[in-house]
C-alpha cells in the first residue's frame, strides 16, 4: 500500500520528467539534468525550513525520488508563493512543491491530488 500510495504521489513529477532514451554506456557518462523545483517554504508539514533546510512532506517525497533517478538531479528554489506558477510558466522552475490542491477550477492543472481535506465544523 505505501508503495502505490509513493507512486501516486510522484507519477505528476516522472511524467513531467518525460522519458529520456538513453542506452546503458551513455547514462554511466552523462550528466544528470537538473530540475528546478519552486517552493515557497512556509507550509507545515508539506514544505517549511528547519536548521536552515527546506523539510516536509512534499520536499522529502522529491527527495526519495531524486535518489532514485539517477539521470535526474532535483534542486529546490525558495521563492515566493505569487513567483510559483508564472516561474513554471517562464521555465525558471520545472516543478513545483507547495501543498498545491486540485479543485474544479484547476480542471487544466495535471497535478494529481494525493490528499483531501474535509474540514467538519461541530457547534
Amino acid at each position: 500500500m505505501k508503495k502505490l500510495f509513493l507512486l501516486l504521489a510522484i507519477s505528476p513529477l516522472l511524467v513531467a520528467c518525460g522519458q529520456a532514451k538513453l542506452d546503458s554506456t551513455s547514462t554511466a557518462t552523462a550528466s544528470p539534468k537538473t530540475i528546478v523545483v519552486a517552493t515557497a517554504g512556509d507550509i507545515p508539514p508539506f514544505d517549511f525550513e528547519k536548521d536552515g533546510n527546506l523539510t516536509g512532506y512534499d520536499v522529502e517525497v522529491l527527495k526519495a525520488v531524486d535518489e532514485k533517478l539517477d539521470q535526474y538531479k532535483i534542486e529546490f528554489q525558495k521563492t515566493a508563493w505569487e513567483s510559483i506558477f508564472p516561474g513554471v510558466d517562464a521555465g525558471r522552475y520545472q516543478a513545483a512543491a507547495n501543498n498545491l490542491i486540485y479543485t474544479k477550477k484547476e480542471q487544466t492543472n495535471t497535478s494529481t491530488l494525493y490528499l483531501s481535506l474535509k474540514i467538519l465544523w461541530f457547534l
